[in-house]
Parts: structure tokens; sequence; C-alpha cells
């Protein structure tokens, strides 16, 4: 074990595909740890259930449920309302008890509006920020951002850069970006550190997918035969993260590793990754292996195309005025169009943990995991944070 005695960690975001995992993670590596999960009653996921989920998760992987009952509490609130949406003896209460955050709690959806991207994302961490300023034990903050706050900048990107000009390809991203600039400024009153996650895919051990995203959506799509055209880059390598190793690397950076006023990229090495074309060829090969069937569809590979046939492609589905056309150019344009902007990470993870599996290994159980859960219709319903 890895202990920091009497620890006391405020994790917002425990719902979420890797902030769920960090929970087990916590409960399996280190036996002092206690954990204050921020959690927000929806009018589709009360707090509980969620918090339910989760210790169906931790039980899952070996867990006791007097173990998770012991050092897990919940704690509802908000994280786009001030003082995290708590009431003044329950703020005053967590701030004089709490030794570390971790905010992982964000909008992920590539097609979020701007103001509900700003609301979440950017207004969000400010308020995690202030917050943090108030604890008068705090040790340490970890931030989850993404790689893509790089938006669309091509080359090689470096860990410890950000500032830009480049432009994005949806609200996330940028929502992403103006957040980080936010804990950057905040690196001077405060001990933070950044941690740049890529697309998260499924677990590479099981295939299991339990929150599914836009990537996800695409080869269904794909599946079906409606994503004809994609826009990118052949060659541009697809950024991909099993979900377990993002909680492990996570875990690991912020637990031993803690470095403050850094930036730290959490993403697959590209000889473990595919490019854009080998990626849809293996994900061919996956839907024959997982639904034989699927060949007498006739369905061919997508063609891919660059971002100004991809635009005049979209432009002739709204003057159609294709409803289902238009839905599929719609989900595309918010997500593949990264794929047009090829870019390299860097990353000092090094050998704090064992590097992911590579792509070509658990590409087809994610597959044959979306194909039996009908692409999670029925699996549990997907928990915003």
């Amino acid at each position: 074990m890895n202990d920091r005695d009497g620890q006391v960690v405020l994790l917002t975001g425990g719902s979420g595909a890797v902030g769920e995992q960090v929970v087990v993670r916590y409960l399996l590596e280190q036996d002092k740890s206690e954990l204050r999960l921020l959690l927000r009653d929806s009018s589709s996921t009360p707090a509980a259930a969620k918090l339910a989920q989760i210790q169906d998760l931790a039980r899952s992987q070996g867990v006791g449920d007097s173990e998770f009952s012991a050092r897990v509490r919940l704690v509802r609130g908000d994280v786009t309302l001030p003082k995290l949406g708590l009431d003044d003896g329950d703020a005053r209460a967590l701030m004089a008890t709490t030794t570390a955050i971790l905010h992982c709690a964000a909008t992920t959806k590539f097609s979020v509006s701007w103001p509900d991207a700003e609301r979440i994302n950017v207004d969000g961490t400010a308020n995690v920020l202030a917050f943090a300023e108030s604890c008068a034990g705090l040790e340490r903050l970890g931030y989850v951002s993404t790689a893509f706050v790089a938006g669309k900048r091509t080359g090689f990107i470096r860990e410890s850069e950000l500032e830009h000009e480049c432009d994005f390809v949806n609200h996330y991203e940028r929502s992403k970006y103006v957040a980080e600039q936010l804990v950057r400024q905040a690196m001077a009153r405060l001990p933070i550190a950044v941690y740049r996650l890529s697309t998260l895919f499924g677990d590479s051990t099981t295939g299991e997918v339990r929150t599914f995203g836009a990537i996800h959506s695409c080869l269904r799509l794909y599946y079906r035969g409606l994503g004809t055209a994609l826009p990118g880059d052949p060659d541009s390598i697809v950024h991909l993260l099993p979900v377990d190793f993002a909680a492990t690397a996570l875990f690991a950076s912020f637990e031993r590793d803690f470095i403050p006023a850094s930036t730290r990229h959490i993403v697959a090495p590209p000889e473990l990754a595919l490019t854009l074309s080998a990626f849809l060829q293996q994900s061919q090969q996956a839907f024959l292996s997982a639904d034989p069937g699927w060949s007498r569809k006739g369905i061919e590979l997508p063609e891919i195309v660059d971002l100004e046939t991809f635009e005049l492609i979209r432009h002739s589905a709204d003057l159609i005025m294709d409803p289902t056309l238009q839905k599929v150019m719609a989900l595309i344009s918010v997500f593949a169009p990264q794929q047009a902007y090829p870019k390299v990470f860097q990353s000092s993870l090094g050998d704090l943990v064992e590097p992911p599996k590579a792509l070509t290994t658990y590409l087809p159980k994610v597959v044959a995991a979306c194909l039996a859960s009908g692409w999670g219709r029925r699996n549990r319903s997907a928990v915003r944070v």
C-alpha cells in the first residue's frame, strides 16, 4: 500500500468514466484515504443512484461493501454553483478537512453548446479553485483536462505548451482551454498539477464501455452504413485511451508523483495507436468478427476526405434537407475533423505506470461490447456529471 495517513480527498466527477475508476484505485491501493465524492442530483439520476453505480463497480473489482461505506462519503453539490452548491455549514466542514482535490467533473460532449460548456467546464473550474483557496489544509489539487486543448494545432505538442491561436474543433475543446488558463493562473496561489487525457474508448481487458461518447457514435454510424465520409488525414493518429489505463495513470500521477505547477499528457504512445486509415480497416474487421452477418449489408469503408470536401458534403445535406443525413453530418463534424490536424503528444509518464495495451488488442473487444449492449441502450444510462 502507498498511504497518505489521514488524507481526505475531494473528488468531483466521481461518477464519470475515469472518475469512478479512480475511486476504485483509491480503495484498492490505499487503505487510509477517505473520499468525499461531490455528486449532483440530476433529473435523470439522483446523486445516491450515481453513488450506488460506483459501488457496484467497486464491488465487481473486489472492494467489499463495508470498506466502501467506511471510506466513501457522498457530498451532494454542484460545481457550477458558488461554494460548490453547499450550504455554509457543509462548506466549512469540507474546507476544514479536505487535504487534496481531484477535479474530474466536466461535460465531455463534443456537441455541447458554448453556454453549457462555459457554465460547466469554465465556471465550474473557477468555483473549484475558489473553494480550494478556502481549504486551510490543502496539500495538492489535480485538474483533469484534455490533450485537445491543442485544438487545431499540428505536429509535436509539448506538455508545457498551452497558448495558441489555432482555434478549436468544438466548444468542448475551447472550454477546457479557457479553464486550463484559469488553472495556470491559480498555480501562483495553489499547489496544482494538470493532467491532460486523450479520448477514452473502453476497458482494455473486457472492452466494456460505461460512458458512450462521440467516438462510439461515429463507429455506430459506420456500422449502420451512415458514415460514408470522414474528414481527416489517413495517416493521422487516432488518439484513443483505455479507461483503465487512464485511471491508473491519473491515480499514480496524483498520488505518487505529484509535481506542483506541472502538466502531464496521459496518452497512448504513438507506436501503440493506429492511424485513421488503419483504425477504420480494423474496425471493419471487428464488426465482421462480432457480427458475421454484417458482411451481407455490403457496407464499404468510409472515405477519408479533406476538410473542404467534407464541408461541401455537409452543405449538400443542408440543401436537400434530409434530416437523417443532416444529423449524421452534424455528429461527425464535432469530432472527426480533429483527424485533419495530425499531432503527437509529448508524455512524461515514463516508467511511472506500465504502458497501455496496443489499440489493436482491445479494439475488437470494445466493438463487441458496443454491439452486445446495443451501443449502450441495454447498459445503464450514461451518467452526466
